[in-house]
């Protein structure tokens, strides 16, 4: 009987010492759903920021794509500019008379005047565009880090390569008109 007893008394010690483990086990399962719980809104808080950031980059490109079509603009209408004043200085020496080739001489030296003015503002443009490319430069590597599927920068760039293009076509008409300048003053003298 006393060795039942002790059986017994065994027995309550291994459940007491089983429920002391089941209990330790319980604390160390609500410790771990806590850390699962914290790393689960640590995590959610780290995507939302991604996407903040993600968010303030595509609202910086569109704003630099606006600066450009604006730019843009601002440059076809320089040239549309420059094309009318070209214009009215040829018709200008075809209207002119001996007599009056005093006074329309000095009217083309007013045309140079403004013409160097508006080369400078083309060059002013240039210098401009050539900023711009470089910022674009900039945006090219900042999308890279970002994903190249959110941004496909080609069709900017090819807008941009266009723009050099009217650039180019616009300086050689810039010099053709030098130089029909420079032959009528040559043929003046």
């Amino acid at each position: 009987m006393i060795q039942k007893i002790k059986d017994l008394m065994k027995i309550n010690e291994l459940i007491t010492e089983i429920g002391s483990k089941v209990d330790t086990q319980n604390k160390k399962l609500d410790e771990f759903a806590n850390e699962m719980f914290h790393f689960k809104n640590t995590f959610n808080q780290k995507i939302k920021e991604i996407n903040d950031r993600q968010l303030e980059h595509i609202d910086l490109f569109s704003k630099q794509i606006k600066d450009i079509s604006e730019l843009k603009s601002e440059l076809s209408t320089e040239i549309n500019d420059i094309k009318l004043q070209k214009t009215q200085a040829m018709k200008k020496m075809m209207e002119t008379a001996n007599d009056e080739f005093e006074e329309h001489l000095n009217r083309v030296k007013t045309d140079v005047q403004k013409y160097n003015d508006v080369k400078n503002q083309v060059t002013g443009v240039n210098n401009t565009i050539a900023s711009l490319q470089a910022e674009v430069s900039k945006f090219i590597e900042i999308s890279k880090g970002i994903k190249k599927e959110d941004f496909e920068l080609t069709k900017y760039a090819n807008k941009i390569t266009s723009m050099d293009k009217e650039k180019l076509e616009l300086m050689a008409k810039i010099d053709s008109l030098e130089r029909l300048i420079s032959k009528m003053r040559r043929s003046g003298k």
